[in-house]
């Protein structure tokens, strides 16, 4: 089955509407090549959000990205960080945590990562500023119909977030040269503790 659509609408199509008589056990979504991680990049993965939309519909899933620095990637470690996420996903299939709907896997494209350890990790929340960057076009207010935007992120302020943080998060993880496995719940987590009704005056 061939699809054009948004990646999470492929895994919906794809769990109800495929040829196969068996129910789908797994969903993997990836590999993505682009880390996933931290607040900033996966809160708007597509990826992820794919392995989310089988979560979803009660069905395990897995999403994989791989972490680079620079896209010249040697051939020879995207054929080591798929053996070695083939392994991963084995053992998270075999071992799977029921608290877990899903996870989201970040392989790291280094020179060692046959051996790269896989780690347990939390979400790193971090924030940035725009994303975009102002070109051509007129800025003055009367024009605000001609200015132009492009996308642009800091990706340096980002990494500066990863190395200033502490613990056992995603970012700081990769950066270890380890492979990230978090696992998470699909739904945006509330915060038990404020509760009450709202009184508005």
């Amino acid at each position: 089955m061939l699809l054009d659509g948004t990646p999470a609408s492929c895994t919906n199509i794809g769990l109800y509407y495929n040829r196969r008589k068996k129910p789908v056990d797994l969903v993997i979504s990836g590999p993505n090549y682009g880390r996933n991680s931290t607040a900033l990049y996966i809160i708007s993965s597509g990826t992820v959000g794919a392995a989310m939309e089988g979560a979803l519909s009660g069905v395990k899933a897995i999403s994989l990205s791989y972490a680079f620095e620079n896209r010249s990637i040697p051939p020879p470690h995207v054929k080591e960080a798929t053996t070695r996420s083939v392994e991963l996903i084995k053992y998270l299939w075999k071992n799977w945590d029921e608290q877990a709907q899903l996870y989201t896997i970040n392989v790291p494209m280094i020179a060692s990562v046959a051996s790269a350890e896989p780690v347990f990790t939390h979400i790193l929340e971090n924030t940035w500023g725009s994303v975009f960057h102002e070109v051509g076009g007129s800025k003055t207010p009367a024009d605000d119909g001609k200015r132009q935007f492009r996308w642009g992120p800091d990706f340096d302020a980002a990494d500066r977030t990863v190395a200033e943080s502490s613990g056992n998060n995603d970012g700081r993880v990769i950066e270890q040269g380890c492979i990230s496995v978090t696992p998470l719940r699909a739904n945006y987590k509330d915060i038990p503790t404020i509760q009450g009704e709202i009184t508005l005056d």
